[in-house]
């Protein structure tokens, strides 16, 4: 389980680029943020702002980030593998939470 905060410099836009095999789950903490993503069959734009939730995996495509902003946009990314025991643990503690 790896988690990041990343700061993104204004007007960035990244490579397309896949994730080796890892899931990632990433919160937009402040500013706003383009993803395009790439696949076989498509390539759509989403747009992230405050506190959206997304997720990508190999499976669903590549994809790449533009910081469209004049100002500093921050994001906060967790990556982790099937079978990582740190996030079914986590998981799991927070599906028990929600079920009481």
């Amino acid at each position: 389980l790896v988690m990041k905060i990343i700061k993104w410099n204004p007007k960035y836009e990244g490579e397309f680029h896949g994730h080796n095999g890892n899931h990632c789950y990433y919160k937009i903490l402040d500013g706003n943020l383009r993803e395009t993503i790439n696949n076989e069959t498509i390539k759509k734009d989403f747009y992230h702002r405050p506190n959206t939730i997304g997720y990508i995996s190999d499976s669903i495509g590549e994809h790449k980030i533009k910081n469209f902003s004049s100002d500093y946009a921050y994001s906060l990314h967790i990556y982790f593998k099937n079978d990582d025991p740190d996030f079914n643990h986590l998981l799991f503690e927070e599906q028990a939470k929600t079920s009481n």
